[in-house]
Formats: structure tokens, C-alpha cells, sequence
């Protein structure tokens, strides 16, 4: 589940991005350039319990993980503008 958040990511900056600007309804806020990401992780153990004291199944990526995101998005916008489309 978290390759699927990172897959959500790259989708949001590949809409969002100037080379190939599909749609201005999607767009990253240059002060916090991270896009809103909740995902299901594998072992939903890592989302803790909530108010009541039941597991959480919705987990908010770290700082570190969004970061990863972008770098992983990034990379692959590079790849796709080399692309000979």
C-alpha cells in the first residue's frame, strides 16, 4: 500500500506539472510542496489506535515518506521527458 501512495504522489505531480499541465485543479502549494497522501499500510500496526481505542487503518506518510515520494516522482518525470512521445 505504501507503492500505491507513492504511485497516488507521481500521479498528482504528473497532473500537476508545468511541462505537461493537464489540469489546474491539482496543484502542490509551494510552501508545503507535498500533496495530501492517507494510505492503508501493509501492517496497519503502524497507524496506532484512535480516540476509542481502535486500530486505525489510515495511516499520514512522515515527513521522510513524502520526501521519498517526491524524489520517487521526480526521478520518474525525469525518465518521462525523455521520453520521444
Amino acid at each position: 500500500m505504501k507503492q500505491f501512495a507513492q504511485l497516488g504522489d507521481f500521479i498528482i505531480r504528473f497532473v500537476g506539472d508545468d511541462k505537461i499541465r493537464l489540469d489546474d485543479s491539482v496543484g502542490l502549494d509551494k510552501k508545503d510542496p507535498y500533496p495530501q497522501i492517507i494510505y492503508i499500510p501493509d501492517d496497519v500496526t503502524i497507524c496506532g489506535l484512535d480516540q476509542n481505542g481502535k486500530q486505525r487503518f489510515e495511516h499520514i506518510p512522515t515527513r521522510s515518506d513524502l520526501r521519498a515520494f517526491k524524489s520517487y516522482s521526480k526521478n520518474k518525470l525525469k525518465t518521462l521527458h525523455g521520453q520521444p512521445f
